[in-house]
């Protein structure tokens, strides 16, 4: 019994050979086949490296918009670089280490830009506000700084001081109350959608503001310091909620302010009287005049009143007199959608 099963294994073992031998000599077959097309296709030319180098670099220039700006990922002459996994954020600082956004909530993505913050000059942040401490370290280069923190209720303080060239900043409200920056070295600044009261802590550090703009919400229950900004050239004042930010205008001291947009709700049930105050009180000389949202007041009446004004703009129509709050909360409505989309 044991001579036939070993003469069996004999038998499987020479078939198992033949086997070998003819998979062995397909294997070759499709070695010599593939290193054939490997060979065609080394040999292939594609034709865009056939172009002058100033062409292609031409050609490439037009999917870049001028600095800081950049294309859309899927559009950028850089995207197959880097893994196509890899978030929008991480693609763009590999590939334009001068600009960063939309960090949103990925602990992995912030990780793989942070490295690239000495490169810096231009950085958006769109995070949670625990992961705002991720983005740590000197940033030499950056000039230009918006963050928008989400919803928090007990904000964490988190300080960037190591930015000399820090010139321009744009905060939302939860951002405002948890960044601390070098003020005094601002030239312009634009806080989003913030009490009177919120601004306050942070304008009587802007000692060097040139530009300001702010989106106010009503609220008459703190009382608000007056300010001074004496370098302040233009402020433009929005009104993202209901109620109008009655007097918070009269507030700010600004005796070099040339262009002032403000909407007329800002300026109570008198805005020439109002405006004239002012005016008058901070000692500026008014070149640019923009007026937003519904008025009570009719243009040739603003000519009137101030006519060493160069230039006026208004938006919205001439309703007359507001006379219930109806009206007024709904010419806030107007007044927030006409030309204040820039930070939504």
């Amino acid at each position: 019994m044991l001579s036939a099963k070993l003469e069996a294994d004999r038998a499987r073992a020479a078939d198992l050979e033949v086997e070998i031998l003819r998979l062995e000599h397909y294997l070759s077959a499709l070695r010599i086949e593939k290193a054939q097309i490997q060979e065609r296709l080394d040999s292939y030319k594609y034709p865009v490296l056939t172009l002058p180098t100033e062409i292609t670099s031409e050609i490439f220039l037009h999917f870049v918009p001028d600095y800081p700006n950049f294309p859309p990922a899927h559009r950028s002459p850089l995207a197959d670089f880097f893994d196509p996994n890899m978030s929008r954020v991480a693609r763009n600082c590999s590939g334009h280490p001068g600009t960063l956004l939309d960090a949103y909530d990925d602990p992995e993505v912030i990780a793989l830009v942070v490295p690239y913050r000495m490169q810096w000059e231009h950085l958006e942040l769109n995070l949670p506000s625990s992961f705002l401490a991720f983005i740590d370290g000197p940033m030499p280069l950056l000039r230009h700084l918006e963050v928008a923190l989400e919803d928090c209720e007990d904000p964490v303080p988190v300080t960037f001081m190591d930015v000399p060239r820090l010139c321009t900043v744009l905060l939302n409200d939860y951002a405002a109350a948890s960044v601390i920056l070098p003020w005094w070295q601002l030239t312009s600044l634009v806080l989003d959608r913030v009490y009177p009261h919120e601004c306050t802590p942070v304008l009587q550090q802007t000692s060097d503001l040139v530009y300001c703009e702010l989106r106010l919400y009503h609220d008459d229950t703190v009382e608000v310091p007056d300010i001074k900004l004496l370098r302040l050239e233009s402020l433009v004042l929005k009104d993202p909620g209901p109620y109008a930010v009655t007097d918070y205008l009269n507030t700010l001291l600004v005796p070099n302010l040339r262009s002032l947009e403000v909407p007329e709700r800002f300026l109570g049930t008198k805005p020439i009287e109002s405006l004239t105050f002012f005016i008058t009180t901070s000692g500026c000389t008014l070149q640019d005049l923009r007026i937003t949202g519904q008025r009570s007041v009719t243009e040739a009446s603003y000519y009137e009143a101030f006519s060493s004004v160069r230039k006026f703009f208004f938006t919205g129509n001439y309703v007359g007199s507001f006379n219930t709050v109806d009206e007024e909360a709904s010419s806030a409505s107007d007044s927030s959608d006409e030309g204040n989309s820039d930070l939504e």
